[in-house]
């Protein structure tokens, strides 16, 4: 017969079974969470928003622009630390270093650096400073030298006094300035990129100051009504 009782197959039998309804079990739990995602994800898809990062039509036009800025010499009391402001932005705005003959735009920065003490060691001396970084930009447009945006980009940083390790406190001076200047310079790609993606190297279009209409005199002033 095709059944018999035997106790060593009926073991067997039951963990086969066991198992083909573990896998069986696995297969639709997963197959169930792919489903919950995909349908999760169909939302995202038609709302609107883009990764900041993304590849566009205007990504290339906004490159294109950022490649024909040609930077002024950085007005700041530090030279040196103007030069890396300058060469840091340079290597942002047109990584390629492919200088165009004739630069569509022209950027003109300014720079300064102050120092505040904001820890105090137990013998009171310094123990941390902050470092503020402040920049200025105005650009302007080569074809007519008009000025078409201007703004300002800071950033803060810090570093410690180490007491009587003076090369110690000097290196980290540096570095804080160095990541200072870096972050200046990623503010202004950033910003200066948004803008002439938005409008394209034009000055924005300032709105018509609102007029106000003033009834005529004898339209205000009924008949028959003693003025004075």
């Amino acid at each position: 017969m095709w059944w018999r009782n035997d106790s060593t197959v009926t073991p067997h039998l039951l963990r086969g079974l066991a198992n083909g309804w573990r896998s069986r079990n696995k297969c639709g739990m997963t197959l169930a969470w792919c489903l919950l995602i995909s349908v999760l994800c169909l939302p995202a898809a038609g709302c609107g928003f883009k990764p900041l990062y993304s590849k566009s039509a205007n990504d290339g036009a906004a490159k294109t622009l950022l490649a024909g800025i040609s930077i002024d010499e950085v007005a700041s009391t530090d030279r040196r630390m103007g030069q890396q402001l300058k060469a840091e932005l340079e290597d942002r705005l047109n990584p390629g270093g492919a200088v165009p003959p004739h630069p569509a735009f022209r950027l003109k920065l300014g720079l300064t650096q102050s120092v505040s003490a904001i820890g105090v060691a137990p013998d009171g001396t310094i123990s941390r400073y902050n470092i503020y970084l402040n920049s200025s930009f105005t650009l302007y447009r080569n074809s007519d030298g008009k000025q078409i945006t201007s703004g300002a980009v800071s950033d803060v940083g810090s570093y410690n006094n180490v007491s009587n390790a003076y090369f110690s406190t000097y290196v980290s001076q540096e570095d804080a300035v160095k990541r200072g200047i870096i972050e200046l310079a990623e503010l202004y790609r950033g910003r200066l990129a948004a803008y002439l993606s938005q409008n394209g190297g034009n000055p924005p279009v300032q709105a018509a100051p609102a007029t106000t209409v003033v009834p005529p005199l004898q339209n205000v002033i009924k008949p028959g009504i003693n003025t004075y």
